[in-house]
């Protein structure tokens, strides 16, 4: 299938931001133009090869389909934005599948919609529109979601400083993710980054400074 790069790829697969949008659960959709069928599908895609994935599970779902045009973006920093018209007027497929995706600012997303021709030629403003639709179906079907990077923090408290702790935690709205019972209570916590610094000075003051949050790691954590 032709593709068509609209950005230069940056090397940001390592690359980690504050947050980015994303689809968490795919969604499907269907419309019908003059006799010809549009499916449309918007997913999840961390890589070109998750999209090439998709495209080959759509050929065999669909062995009559005419066309696959499809648009994704991914990566974080410089997110490579690419589509396919796969054979359409050029402009009427896969560009407004771009157009879709960058006005809900969706990154690490794909949009597919294939067309089985009905006889009918429908012109290329009505291509445009019935594969805007169709895009715009599929991702009304799915969710969105906010992938918010956090520090992952490893805190050991004793056991009466914990009922403070895990109440100033559901407070914040940090998520906790795990609990160990031991000498002390061992918990890891989720903290957004831009709230690390307040999460240790909380930490300090229900304990007199006397603990410390361990950072273990960075982990993205999805927010609808």
């Amino acid at each position: 299938m032709g593709q068509r790069k609209m950005r230069q790829p940056g090397d940001d697969k390592k690359a980690m931001v504050p947050s980015y949008r994303t689809i968490g659960t795919a969604g499907q959709g269907e419309i019908k133009r003059k006799g010809s069928l549009f499916f449309g599908v918007a997913d999840s895609a961390d890589d070109p090869d998750q999209v090439e994935i998709l495209l080959q599970q759509l050929s065999e779902q669909h062995p009559k389909a005419s066309h696959h045009a499809y648009a994704y973006s991914i990566g974080l920093r410089r997110p490579t934005v690419r589509y396919s018209d796969d054979g359409e007027p050029g402009g009427t497929a896969g560009l407004p599948l771009v157009r879709l995706l960058q006005g809900r600012k969706l990154t690490n997303s794909v949009i597919v919609v294939t067309r089985i021709f009905g006889g009918t030629l429908l012109g290329t403003g009505g291509l445009a529109r019935a594969y805007t639709d169709a895009g715009r179906a599929a991702l009304q079907e799915a969710e969105t979601v906010d992938r918010v990077l956090c520090s992952v923090l490893s805190v050991a408290v004793p056991y009466d400083r914990w009922g403070k702790l895990q109440h100033h935690v559901k407070e914040s709205g940090y998520v906790i993710d795990e609990v160990e019972y031991t000498a002390d209570v061992t918990v890891r916590v989720m903290v957004p980054i831009q709230h690390r610094d307040d999460f240790d000075r909380q930490v300090k003051a229900l304990t007199g400074g006397a603990i410390q949050p361990i950072e273990e790691g960075k982990q993205y954590l999805s927010r609808k």
